[in-house]
């Protein structure tokens, strides 16, 4: 028997604010969004009004007591930096969490909730403002919502129909799908909902639809036809005896996620459409929870007229057994999963491994091994699966490699296969190895012309935060307006040229000459920045045997603010720590030379950093991505929010703030390319890049003072937890030293800190 009809009257605000949840202001203001329960009727004809609004569940259980369909509803509030998640079934929903993450990485995350509380209908509210006129924030919803409907539409499909590319439109046309509403929530209540849109997409449960194997992922547009050069985007590349070829499309062989922690799994591919005369090396694995992009080497020998006693690929002798899932009891899987080492001939080495369905060896013409001098040491550096010894006889732990030697005269080329590990503490020499790269010309590297091309292509912008008091400018704006250059033992210093010509050069950083500020009031003019005048100083440099190429873009900022702590709910603009004159930070991009296509993007933040895949980062137009400055300290970051250097367990640490603001930098237009060691004298490399000292001098002064007096204010169950951390933080802090330039850092020649 069909439920009864609910009744036909609009949905007005004052009805649905009856059992809303009003989610804490500091996530977005004017607003209040309607977080609520919702559910299926089995008659479609019983969900939907006389407008054509589909219902959600909550009113349907009031308008009509017969009827008892729907699960739980998951409400989203979506914020500028953060998104509050709630839970309900009825009228009392419950918050779940605060989630600190954008783009793709936030919508992953709201199908795994959903997954994990079984959940039947989202809700995600449509800001206005008290007039009840859209905002900027509104449109933005609009895209994230629209964008996550499709995704939740996809991975409603069969897994025959996940290659098709679908729209917002027709997703709306398919039929087994999530259902997904939009709800204006106006602050304040008491009015209707006038041109209330809802899009829905209806379906059954959500643990049907949720694919235990992760999603691909593809930048947000095309990529250009880049300028000719020589092997930069062919598609392959010559690493002296061998080719490699970069496979994209994959076989899945084993799929399993832990039952305690479905988040938490992984998947093993084969790859698939190998060119004629190339051979796999090893087979890829990846996490479950995040887009799918990986890629393997698939390698051939190239012909030479030199003798060669033996050649560059052999098939292995025979596979040992590593791990076999058949005894684990804790797994969802499809099969059984086996890990196989291939067995090289002597003289070779095994460069990936190799996963079976079932305990049967592979074939020796699965994969191939590589001589011993074409292949070069590796390291794990990133889980991706990890099995305790609870649930299984033989513990193991599936590991990303990558080479052991990265920097510009490296030669380590990652395969992107995996290994093994049975123990949790892993020493010794690894099973297997990646390739090296003997081709001393590197010609797969990018040109001038290509690389104008691609900082155009895929030039961030970077935003400094809105209270953003320093600044950046150019070089030449610091030297001109009065930056002066002192000696030890020499009382005046001596004003810089715009081009830096009067600098030394070479040499190391012995403390003979530092740069400063003038004394006089020129110098809080200088402090504070130039932002017309500022621009990314752009170094090119091969990475990962030349087959990547790094851009790393340096900003350049006058002065460095003094830090911000944050205690608890308490923050504390200090005086003096953390401040000094000359600021140069940098991000760098990763662009994978078989294509062209932007890889990833390192943020470096103070002492370290992180590299973050595309998949997560943000993007402002087309393929160029965002770069958030922290306040005072300058730091990178792929979103906006308040990131603590100390301990976000206890709240306690500098805080690094970072938003969107009218203060930035377009770097695929203001920039200046200003080394590329590898394309010889092309370019000009500055003067100034040449001075080897720092860039402002250095001051000593009391620290502990001040902070002893923030310290003694504190309650005394906090002191003692409160000075541990600070003793942690970085030395820089005590006192203000001027850093190096770019060609001190280690990374100039070496790979990023991570």
């Amino acid at each position: 028997m069909l439920p009864a009809k609910p009744p036909t009257t609009a949905v007005t605000f004052e009805a649905l604010c009856s059992f809303g949840f009003p989610l804490k202001q500091s996530l977005g203001p004017y607003r209040k969004f309607i977080l609520r329960t919702s559910g299926f009727c089995c008659s479609p004809k019983a969900t939907i009004d006389s407008e054509g609004e589909i219902k959600p569940n909550a009113l349907r259980r009031r308008s009509s007591a017969c009827w008892g369909g729907g699960g739980f509803s998951l409400g989203v509030d979506l914020g500028d930096s953060h998104t509050g998640v709630a839970l309900g079934k009825g009228f009392s929903p419950r918050p779940l969490t605060v989630l600190e993450m954008r783009g793709q990485k936030l919508e992953r995350r709201l199908l795994q909730i959903a997954e994990l509380e079984e959940v039947d209908e989202f809700i995600i509210g449509l800001p206005k403002s008290h007039g009840g006129k859209e905002t900027p924030q509104s449109n933005k919803v609009r895209s994230i919502a629209g964008r996550f409907a499709v995704r939740a539409a996809e991975r409603g499909l069969k897994r025959s129909a996940r290659h098709k590319k679908i729209d917002a439109y027709s997703a709306m046309e398919i039929g087994n799908r999530l259902l997904l509403r939009i709800v204006v929530g106006l602050e304040g209540g008491g009015k209707e909902m006038d041109g209330c849109k809802c899009f829905c997409w209806k379906r059954g449960r959500v643990y049907d639809f949720v694919s235990r194997e992760p999603e691909s992922f593809s930048l947000p547009s095309a990529m250009p036809e880049w300028p000719v050069g020589k092997g930069f985007a062919k598609g392959s590349i010559y690493l002296g005896e061998i080719e490699v070829v970069k496979i994209t499309k994959f076989e899945s062989i084993w799929s399993c996620y832990l039952q305690k922690n479905k988040r938490k799994g992984a998947t093993f591919y084969r790859p698939s459409d190998i060119p004629d005369g190339f051979f796999c090396l090893g087979h890829y694995g990846q996490v479950n929870d995040h887009p799918f992009r990986g890629f393997l080497l698939a390698a051939r020998a190239v012909s030479s007229s030199e003798k060669i006693v033996l050649p560059a690929l052999r098939k292995p002798i025979d596979y040992e057994l590593i791990w076999s899932s058949s005894n684990w009891q804790d797994d969802d899987c499809d099969e059984s999963g086996c890990f196989w080492l291939p067995c090289p001939p002597q003289g070779y080495r095994a460069v990936g491994y190799v996963v079976t369905k079932d305990c049967s060896k592979p074939s020796l013409d699965e994969v191939r091994c590589v001589r011993a001098d074409l292949t070069d040491t590796c390291e794990r550096y990133e889980p991706i699966l990890t099995i305790d010894s609870s649930g299984v006889e033989i513990p193991i732990t599936v590991w990303k490699t990558r080479p052991s030697c990265r920097g510009i005269w490296c030669k380590g080329v990652s395969v992107g296969t995996f290994c093994c590990s049975m123990n949790v503490i892993f020493d010794g020499e690894m099973d297997i190895s990646c390739l090296k790269n003997l081709d001393p010309y590197l010609p797969s590297m990018p040109n001038l012309d290509q690389i104008n091309a691609l900082i155009k292509h895929y030039g961030p912008t970077v935003f400094f935060h809105p209270k953003e008091t320093y600044l950046p400018s150019s070089v030449s704006w610091f030297f001109r307006n009065g930056a002066m250059l002192y000696k030890r033992d020499e009382e005046d210093g001596e004003a810089i040229d715009a081009l830096g010509l009067i600098l030394p050069d070479g040499g190391d950083n012995d403390g003979e000459y530092w740069i400063d500020l003038p004394d006089d009031d020129r110098s809080n003019l200088i402090k504070h920045g130039n932002i017309e005048s500022a621009k990314l100083y752009v170094h090119v440099k091969p990475a990962l045997g030349g087959t990547f190429t790094d851009i790393a873009m340096w900003v350049f900022c006058p002065f460095n603010g003094p830090a911000i702590l944050k205690i608890g709910l308490l923050t504390i603009s200090l005086k003096k720590l953390g401040q000094h004159v000359g600021d140069w930070e940098h991000f760098t991009l990763r662009i994978c030379n078989f294509t062209g296509e932007l890889w990833s993007i390192y943020f470096s933040q103070h002492s370290g950093g992180e590299w973050i895949d595309a998949s997560d980062l943000e993007f402002i137009e087309s393929n160029r991505a965002i770069v958030y400055s922290s306040r005072n300290g300058h730091a990178s970051f792929p979103h906006p929010g308040m990131y603590l250097q100390g301990s976000r367990k206890l709240g306690i640490g500098v805080r690094n703030d970072a938003a969107s603001s009218k203060f930035f930098i377009d770097s695929s237009v203001s920039y200046q390319i200003i080394a590329a060691e590898y394309l010889g004298d092309t370019v000009s490399e500055p003067c100034w890049l040449q001075y080897m000292r720092e860039w402002g001098p250095t001051v000593v002064y009391n620290s502990k003072t001040e902070l002893d007096k923030i310290i003694s204010h504190l309650p005394i169950n906090l002191r003692f937890s409160v000075e541990s951390i600070f003793d942690k933080l970085p030395l820089e802090l005590y006192g203000e030293e001027g850093p190096t330039g770019p060609k001190q850092k280690d990374n100039w020649i070496g790979d990023e800190r991570s």
